[in-house]
């Protein structure tokens, strides 16, 4: 399959797969996908007035405020494995809010897993133009 750069925002599929141990796994300390997601959620907190966590696991999900469900959204990359998810608590009580509140993450996940998708692509090119 030829490396191409994705620039399209396909609606994720309902069942994914988490992902295992890997460079693309949120655990992996890897600086670049570390800064694409801080990235996407100073663009929340700062463009959006967004109160958003990234979690890794669900595990990891913070406490809910005031008693508010978590609104929460994988980061899905193009191969179905999750990246991790961004969480947010709305304490709106108007559901046109929490619905907005709901595009945003959804579109922040998005562009946040296309950013990580990209960001291996690039990596593979650059390991195969060495050993090239």
């Amino acid at each position: 399959m030829p490396a191409t750069l994705i620039n399209d925002f396909p609606e994720p599929a309902e069942a994914r797969r988490p992902a295992p141990a890997s460079p693309a796994a949120a655990g992996d300390h890897n600086p670049d996908a570390q800064e694409v997601v801080a990235l996407v959620l100073q663009m929340l907190r700062d463009r959006m007035g967004m109160d958003v966590e990234f979690v890794s696991r669900m595990g990891d999900l913070p406490p809910a405020a005031a008693g508010a469900p978590p609104l929460s959204i994988p980061i899905v990359l193009r191969d179905g494995r999750v990246h991790g998810m961004l969480c947010c608590y709305s304490l709106s009580s108007s559901q046109a809010v929490v619905e907005r509140d709901l595009r945003s993450l959804r579109y922040s996940a998005r562009l946040a897993a296309r950013l990580l998708d990209n960001l291996q692509i690039l990596r593979d090119l650059a390991r195969r133009s060495i050993h090239h």
